[in-house]
């Protein structure tokens, strides 16, 4: 047996010669999942084999690379890889992708079916490009993409107070509140609420100018995927972060919700990273119609931002077709400002309907613990609550 024959039983056969070449092929659904390569065991089997693996090594990180470069984004703000811990990359079962990958039982979003705004001309209120600022839509009562936006209660006048209170259903003609500053932050109205984010969209009348078109664009900012000391893989961001400034979105499977109650069955001893697309359920979406996303094995950077008890970011719903209660975006976005090189994160157990924390630290999830799938958080912050709920 040659040495690259020893090396290719050593890593379990993912490194394997091709013309006289060591080649990475790695499985689409290992046996047993890694977040990292190589794991300590294929370490220790190569050293048995007294082979330098210094070219395992390089044949790994190569491998992840060219995965890597498959995120799309602005040449000047790439997604990096970076590690100053130990010489391990990502695990190669991951894919990269930027846009939903849809499975059996999902119904694909239908573009020809996505309505804009601008159609109904109110005098001169109308949505267009050059109103105002120059920077799209103006009228947050006359946008129709704000149809099922939240209503801002602060601005109501006593006469649609009265409406409002004999049909609470009532939602066109009220005062709303566009997402985004005309310097694309997401304004504190959405920021400290967890109320849906509605942008316009490509048949809107207002133009690709429009101030409320941000999301749908993707990542605008540099990220790392960098190695901790102690929590395995981190995300950061190289530049500094303004309080809400749009990181990147979630990707991954869109599955139906009895696929994920399969997935998840078989790892209650790993993470999850199952995300429920469940925003309407109660309202237009009955509980179990509502679909997931996985981003276990295909999906995008934010893959790999880690909990905290107490997070610098939030993730928002963001749809661009108010219709659609199926499928929308789930975003990241700057809960604080953030130093450049600061590990962002966000809470994995955090959701829009639960009340603001307590002061002090908070108990551990007695329903996470009910579920069988509790694990030591490590995140540090002196509000810690010591259980993750995955």
């Amino acid at each position: 047996m040659s040495n690259l024959d020893i090396y290719a039983d050593a890593y379990f056969g993912t490194l394997v010669r091709n013309n006289g070449e060591v080649e990475m092929i790695p499985d689409d659904k290992p046996n047993g999942a890694t977040e990292s390569l190589p794991t300590a065991g294929m370490e220790k089997q190569a050293a048995k084999a007294g082979y330098d693996h210094s070219q395992a090594y390089h044949r790994i990180r190569s491998k992840f690379m060219e995965h890597l470069s498959r995120v799309t984004g602005p040449s000047e703000s790439p997604v990096k890889l970076i590690n100053n811990v130990d010489r391990s990359v990502p695990s190669l079962n991951f894919k990269f992708i930027n846009n939903y990958v849809f499975r059996e039982g999902v119904q694909e979003p239908d573009r020809n079916a996505i309505v804009g705004c601008g159609d109904q001309k109110l005098g001169f209120q109308y949505c267009r490009p050059n109103m105002g600022q120059h920077i799209g839509c103006e009228y947050s009562k006359v946008c129709e993409c704000l149809e099922f936006a939240a209503i801002d209660e602060s601005r109501l006048t006593d006469e649609q107070k009265a409406l409002l209170k004999r049909d609470p259903d009532l939602k066109t003609g009220l005062p709303k509140r566009f997402p985004y500053s005309s310097h694309k932050y997401l304004v504190n109205f959405y920021l400290d609420s967890r109320h849906p984010i509605y942008e316009c969209n490509f048949r809107c009348n207002c133009g690709e100018v429009c101030k409320s078109r941000l999301v749908q664009f993707g990542r605008r900012i540099p990220l790392e995927i960098f190695k901790t000391t102690n929590r395995g893989w981190g995300l950061r961001c190289p530049v500094d972060l303004k309080k809400g400034q749009f990181i990147d979105t979630y990707r991954g499977e869109v599955i139906t919700g009895t696929e994920a109650d399969k997935r998840e069955a078989k790892q209650r001893e790993k993470a999850s990273y199952l995300y429920n697309l469940d925003k309407h359920c109660g309202d237009e979406l009955a509980e179990e119609d509502h679909y997931v996303v996985d981003g276990e094995y295909y999906g995008g950077p934010t893959r790999f931002m880690n909990h905290s008890c107490e997070p610098n970011c939030r993730q928002y719903t963001v749809s661009y077709d108010r219709y659609n209660y199926f499928v929308y975006d789930l975003a990241f976005f700057a809960y604080e400002d953030i130093p450049a090189y600061t590990e962002l994160t966000f809470d994995y157990k955090d959701k829009d309907d639960e009340d603001e924390e307590e002061e002090g630290p908070p108990a551990a999830s007695q329903q996470s613990e009910e579920a069988g799938n509790t694990m030591d958080c490590k995140c540090g912050s002196s509000r810690c609550r010591g259980k993750l709920w995955m």
